[in-house]
Formats: structure tokens, C-alpha cells, sequence
């Protein structure tokens, strides 16, 4: 069976869930991880972008509620604070960062890594040792000095042009200040990150590909965005949801303005909090009556195994229960 999309049911669900989200009203996640601020702190500053920084930089595969809690938690403490200030990190010594890393949690302890590899065992293959964060944590620090520590300047040097950054931060001289799983990616949400916090307006944000993970694979075919049968191995998913985000994006231009990458807070929040815990592999959701999009909530299977997805979803009509 080929595979179908419907760009007018994309602009819905979108819509949807922005406006469950501004109505708190999307499932139990009332605001990003990364809303939440330290006491003190002033949104937008470049204080708050250096410290959004140097988080993003160590985001990958942990919980995002439990780092963004110990990153303020840090942050608020004299002694932790120091750690967000470049300057600091690279007057001291690597064993005294580490041990400040370790002491607010930043920095996983070798038996707390072995404990989250029996965790999560679909993802501890692609997980890099722990250790490596604080070398991450050094290079964005370095990155971040040869700006003056000031992230207008960095900005600017790149002409606000997204492209230029990625392209730097991916495969240029800041290659090392984000980790190698996923790190396009990650940077492309620092990226969104800063222009939203930070009211900049960086260029080109709009033609860059929406990053897909299993979270948006997952939202987009089981909201009944897309529909079809298929698995990874058979069809690149990557590519062709990264189309199709971008078609919904150029239709709802007027609807809700947003670049293809803004799309994925919404489509994760759907997946992570809704279809993840209402499918579990079953052909309708148990959680349909309490999700924003229940009512056009598509069925059949979604079966994932690490990087691999097989489904095979027909999309329901509107109000079908």
C-alpha cells in the first residue's frame, strides 16, 4: 500500500495542538523544559542564550524535564553558577569542572551510565561515554569566548544566517561543541532555541529540513498526517516527512507563521505524552477521548525497534470514533 499525505489534516494538527498547548490543555506538559528559567535570570538576555547554550550543547538521550531541573538548580547556586560563566569554565582546572558537573548532575557518574544503559537498551549503543560531556561543555565555552562570550556578536558574525551556522557548528571549526549522535539536529534547535528566546530573527530557518526523530515519525503517521504502510528500511522517512512538514508549513504560512523545525516541540509532545503511552503497538489509542487530536486519531500499528519503524495506519475520518 503506497503512502498518502494530507497537507490540509498536517495544517490541522498543527493548529491543533498549538492551540491545546496555549490553552494548557496538552496532556500534562504545560510548558518546554527549557521555559522554566533560573530566579534572577531575564528572559532573552544574553546571560539566559549563554546559558541555553551550554545546556543544549549536552542535550541528548537524558530525560529533558530532569536536565533542565539541574541545570537551574545549578544555576541558582553559587558554587554551580560558575560553570555557566565561559570565562570561569576556562580558568579551571578539567578535574574541578568535572567535579562540579558530577556534584549538580551534568555530568553522568560512570555508575549512573551504566544504570541508563539497562534503562534504555534500544539507545545505549548509540549513547558516547558520559565523559565526553565536559569536553563538549569546554568547547562550547570556547566557541562562545571567541565571541566575547556575547551571542549577538556570534549571530552576527554568521550575518544571522542559519545555514552558515549549521554549516559551521556541523562540519566546520565548532564541529566539537555538540555531540556526534544526532548532532545536525541539535543544533538546529539551539538555533531555534536562540531565535526564540532571544527575538532575533535568523534567516533562513524556514528552508532548513524539520530534524525527524521517532517522536515525529510517530505523531505524523498516527495523527493521520500521513497514512499508509511502509517500514525504514523500505522508504527513507527522513526525507519524506521532512517534505511534507515543509509543504504544511508553506500552506499555513497565514495560519500560524511557523518554520517547518517549530513544528517539532508540538509533534513531540504528541507523541511522547500521547500516542507513546495510548498505542503501545495497539491499533487504536486508549487515550483518544483526553488528546486534542482524538477526534481524526488514525489506526493501525506503529512497531519501532531502535533506528527501525514498521507501520501500517489508515486515516480515520473526522469525529470517527
Amino acid at each position: 500500500m503506497a503512502i498518502t499525505e494530507d497537507v490540509d489534516r498536517g495544517n490541522l494538527v498543527i493548529k491543533t495542538l498549538i492551540d491545546a498547548y496555549n490553552e494548557n490543555r496538552l496532556f500534562s506538559c504545560k510548558r518546554f523544559p527549557e521555559d522554566i528559567i533560573p530566579d534572577s535570570m531575564e528572559e532573552g538576555s544574553n546571560e539566559h542564550l549563554i546559558y541555553l547554550s551550554m545546556i543544549s550543547s549536552i542535550s541528548y538521550l537524558r530525560k529533558e524535564d530532569q536536565l533542565w531541573t539541574l541545570a537551574r538548580d545549578a544555576y541558582e547556586d553559587e558554587k554551580g553558577r560558575d560553570m555557566f560563566i565561559p570565562e570561569k569554565v576556562l580558568q579551571a582546572s578539567i578535574g574541578d569542572l568535572e567535579r562540579n558537573m558530577l556534584q549538580f548532575g551534568l555530568l553522568l557518574s560512570s555508575l549512573a551510565v551504566k544504570q541508563w544503559e539497562l534503562d534504555n537498551p534500544k539507545a545505549a549503543n548509540r549513547r558516547q561515554l558520559q565523559s565526553r560531556d565536559s569536553e563538549i561543555w569546554i568547547n562550547m565555552t570556547v566557541a562562545l569566548t571567541d565571541f566575547d562570550s556575547n551571542i549577538e556578536k556570534l549571530l552576527n558574525y554568521y550575518d544571522f544566517d542559519s545555514e552558515k551556522i549549521i554549516e559551521d557548528f556541523v562540519n566546520g571549526k565548532y564541529s566539537n561543541c555538540f555531540p556526534e549522535y544526532d548532532k545536525k539536529r541539535k543544533v538546529i534547535l539551539w538555533l531555534v532555541g536562540l531565535q526564540r528566546y532571544g527575538k532575533y530573527q535568523i534567516k533562513n530557518l524556514d528552508k532548513v529540513p524539520m530534524p525527524i526523530g521517532m517522536h515525529i515519525i510517530r505523531a505524523t503517521f498516527m495523527s493521520g498526517a500521513m497514512s499508509g504502510e511502509t517500514s525504514s528500511i523500505m522508504l527513507d522517512l527522513h526525507k519524506v516527512l521532512s517534505d511534507y512538514w515543509y509543504k504544511v508549513s508553506k500552506k499555513g504560512k497565514d495560519v500560524f507563521n511557523l518554520s517547518p523545525i517549530e513544528f517539532q516541540s508540538y509533534l513531540w509532545i504528541l507523541s511522547k505524552y500521547g500516542c507513546t503511552k495510548g498505542r503501545k503497538e495497539k491499533p487504536t489509542c486508549s487515550l483518544k477521548n483526553k488528546c486534542p487530536c482524538g477526534s481524526y486519531c488514525s489506526t493501525g500499528y506503529f512497531e519501532s525497534f531502535g533506528t527501525y519503524v514498521k507501520l501500517d495506519t489508515q486515516k480515520a475520518s473526522f469525529g470517527s470514533e
